[in-house]
C-alpha cells in the first residue's frame, strides 16, 4: 500500500519542517515538504493536520498494563498487552518476566512466542530474573530465586534461544560472571539487575560482555566515595547502556538529570517497566502472585512498602523527561526510540527516515496517542 500522511511537525526523532510523510511498501519512501514529484493518485493522503508524528516507540522491559500481567501465561493476556502497547504508541516491546518456578517460566515463554504470531509489535522477552541476587529481591518473590546454571539456561535456549532477548542478572552470585559469558557468546544480552555486585566483579562482567543496567539504582548496589558498588561501576564504564523508570518515583527528577550529564544521551534507554494497573488506575492487582496497592499517584508498592514496578506509560516518561531535565523533545524522544533500536540490534527501525520501518505514532499537543502505525498500516484505533 502506497500512503502519504500528512501532520503539522514530523520528529524522526529531530524535529522536522516537513509535513509529509510518504509511505509505500511497508516502509518510509520519504519525508518531503512538496508533493510535486508524486502522482498522487497512485497515494491514500491520510490528513492529521493540527497533529504530530513521531517514530514508534520501544520498550524493552514491560511487565504488564491495562490489567493483565505477562506472568498469568495466558495468550489472551499477551495479546491484550500488545494492543495495549499499541494503545500506548508502542510499536516495539520485549514481554518481560519474572523469577518463577521452571515450569511456569517455560509456559510463559511459549505464551510469548505463539503471541508473536499475531501481535506485530512482540519483538521477544527479556528475562529479569530469576539469576539475581535474594539480598536485592525487590518485589520479586525470593523461593524463585535460583543461581545460573548451564542446565536450566540450555532449557530456556533450547525452544526459545530466538525470542529471548535479553537476560537481567546479578553478575556476582554462583556462576554468574560464567553466565553472561556464556549468554553474550549466544548473542543474548546480558544487564545487570537486582544485585549487590562489587566494582571488581562488575568490571569482569564488562569483560564479557555485559553491557546494560536494568533500571538503574533500583535494587543495586549505590555509589559510596570508598565503595564504588555497583552503581559506580556502571557509571564510570562508556559502554553500558542504563535502562531508566522516569516516573519521578522510582529516581528523582534531579538525578536522572545527573545520569545523563554522565552517560550521554546514547546511553540511556526510557522503559516503562510497568505491571498490571498501568492505564487502570488506584486499586488492587496482582505482581507474579504478590498483591499491590496504587494510590492516586500511581505508586505501585507491596504490603510491606517495596516498589512494585510502575504504572508509567512510555509516552508519558519521554515527557517527564522534557519536564526533569534540559533535554528537549527530540533528544528525549531518542531515549525511546533510537537507543533501544540500537541496544537490540534492531534494523531500520527506531527513525523515521527513508528505507526504514514505517512504524509510527500521530500524538496531538499534549502527548495523547491518536494512532499508531506499524509497517505503515493502522493498528491503534483498529
Amino acid at each position: 500500500m502506497k500512503c502519504i500522511i500528512k501532520a503539522d511537525l514530523i520528529y524522526t526523532p529531530m524535529k522536522s519542517k516537513a509535513q509529509y510523510l510518504v509511505i509505500a511498501d511497508s516502509t518510509v519512501l520519504k519525508i518531503t515538504d512538496t508533493l510535486a514529484e508524486y502522482d498522487l493518485s497512485n497515494f491514500k493522503l491520510v490528513d492529521y493536520s493540527g497533529c504530530q508524528i513521531i517514530p514508534g516507540l520501544i520498550d524493552t522491559h514491560i511487565h504488564g498494563g491495562a490489567g493483565v500481567e505477562v506472568m498469568e501465561a495466558s495468550l489472551a493476556s499477551v495479546k491484550r498487552l500488545s494492543h495495549y502497547g499499541f494503545k500506548t504508541g508502542v510499536t516495539s516491546l520485549l514481554p518481560t518476566t519474572l523469577a518463577a518456578p521452571k515450569s511456569l517460566l517455560l509456559d510463559t515463554l511459549e505464551i510469548i512466542k505463539e503471541a508473536q504470531t499475531s501481535c506485530s509489535n512482540i519483538i521477544g522477552a527479556h528475562l529479569e530474573g530469576p539469576f539475581i541476587n535474594p539480598k536485592q529481591a525487590g518485589a520479586q518473590k525470593k523461593e524463585f530465586i535460583t543461581a545460573p546454571n548451564r542446565g536450566y539456561v540450555d532449557r530456556l535456549l533450547t525452544d526459545y534461544k530466538d525470542l529471548i532477548k535479553i537476560v537481567s542478572l546479578a553478575p556476582e552470585v554462583d556462576g554468574g560472571l560464567e553466565m553472561v559469558d556464556y549468554l553474550e557468546q549466544q548473542g543474548i544480552t546480558t544487564s545487570v539487575a537486582h544485585s549487590a555486585a562489587s566494582l571488581e566483579v562488575m568490571q569482569q562482567a564488562f569483560s564479557y560482555g555485559l553491557s546494560c543496567a536494568t533500571h538503574i539504582f533500583n535494587k543495586m548496589n549505590s555509589l559510596h566515595h570508598r565503595q564504588p558498588g555497583t552503581v559506580g561501576a556502571v557509571l564510570n564504564n562508556d559502554s553500558c547502556s542504563c535502562e531508566v523508570i522516569a516516573d519521578g518515583i522510582h529516581i528523582h527528577p534531579e538525578v536522572i538529570g545527573l545520569l545523563l550529564k554522565i552517560k550521554g544521551v546514547d546511553k540511556v534507554i526510557l522503559i516503562s517497566d510497568s505491571m498490571q494497573a498501568a492505564g487502570m488506575g488506584a486499586g488492587k492487582y496482582n505482581l507474579g502472585n504478590q498483591k499491590v496497592t496504587v494510590d492516586k499517584q500511581g505508586r505501585a508498592r507491596l504490603t510491606d512498602g517495596t516498589l512494585a514496578g510502575s504504572t508509567l506509560k512510555l509516552i508519558d516518561a519521554v515527557a517527564n523527561v522534557v519536564e526533569f531535565t534540559r533535554l528537549n523533545f527530540s533528544q528525549a524522544l531518542k531515549l525511546a526510540t533510537v537507543n533501544p533500536a540500537y541496544k537490540l540490534g534492531l534494523e531500520r527501525k527506531g527513525r523515521l527516515k527513508a528505507d526504514y520501518v514505517a512504524d509510527f505514532v500521530v500524538v496531538d499537543e499534549e502527548l495523547e496517542v491518536l494512532a499508531t502505525y506499524k509497517k505503515g498500516s493502522k493498528v491503534y484505533p483498529g
